[in-house]
């Protein structure tokens, strides 16, 4: 399977995610980690920075879905160098995460209490065992696209003493309860919010001006994501949104994955 790439002259540039010249290239290394309470082990590649030390300050934390999507569609590491070499983002150690199967990405990453107690409780310990990384949870950027994004939302308002920082992209917000009453509503999520107290999370959603709703079942994404962004908007949050002129792929996300970053980490001036 392959896919082309049309771009027209006046395209959103992406001028992160290739390669430069000259910049510093961070650490990969690869790691495996088993879950007690989900019963499965997962592969995991750790990012550090260029500068990567052991004691001085703790380095910012981000918590990446979809392992593999994110080392090669979205060229996360290329992303990281070039945005740390310009001083665009702090250092920060980045955890990509795999999926165990290609059955269990979407019996985890949709709201799941035990894939977020996995993330807080087993994931974040470990990487803290392990790396010099901040405890600070608005240094914690938790980010994914489509379930993974939902995965990031929901992760952070389950866990808002972890994870301080939500960058989704094209988030899954159609999604609805499996056992809805009387009928599936989508968004799920948005009702979370709305009864939730408001909590110490900021946000950094997008979304693509083609994911529309060509079958008429409510499962597309554009209308979704704004609904969503009014409703933490309404609830007070800090959001940041923005829509890609693009579809559900990851030929946008590439380059908003950096946008999302620096909306979310950039130093305060």
């Amino acid at each position: 399977e392959s896919s082309s790439v049309v771009e027209m002259p006046d395209a959103r540039p992406q001028p992160y995610s290739t390669r430069r010249e000259g910049v510093p290239a961070g650490r990969l290394e690869p790691a495996r980690i088993t879950s007690a309470l989900l019963g499965n082990t997962r592969t995991l590649t750790i990012y550090t920075p260029p500068a990567y030390r052991k004691d001085g300050p703790p380095n910012g934390l981000l918590v990446v879905f979809d392992e593999n999507a994110y080392l090669t569609m979205v060229p996360t590491p290329v992303i990281l160098d070039n945005l740390i070499a310009e001083g665009r983002i702090p250092p920060m150690v980045a955890v990509l995460v795999g999926n165990p199967d290609p059955a269990a990405r979407a019996r985890e990453l949709p709201p799941n209490p035990a894939f977020a107690s996995f993330l807080n409780d087993e994931l974040v310990p470990w990487i803290r065992q392990r790396y010099h990384v901040t405890h600070d949870p608005s240094k914690v950027v938790v980010a994914g696209s489509s379930f993974g994004g939902i995965a990031s939302v929901y992760a952070a308002l389950r866990h808002p003493e972890t994870f301080g920082a939500i960058l989704c992209q094209s988030g899954s917000f159609w999604w609805a309860d499996p056992k809805p009453a009387p009928y599936a509503e989508p968004n799920f999520l948005a009702r979370e919010f709305i009864r939730s107290p408001k909590l110490p999370l900021r946000f950094y959603l997008d979304a693509g001006a083609f994911e529309v709703d060509l079958s008429g079942q409510g499962n597309g994404i554009l209308l979704p994501s704004r609904h969503m962004r009014d409703v933490l908007l309404a609830r007070g949050y800090s959001v940041r949104y923005q829509e890609n002129i693009g579809g559900h792929d990851y030929l946008s996300w590439r380059g908003s994955f950096a946008d999302g970053l620096i909306a979310l980490m950039a130093p305060a001036e």
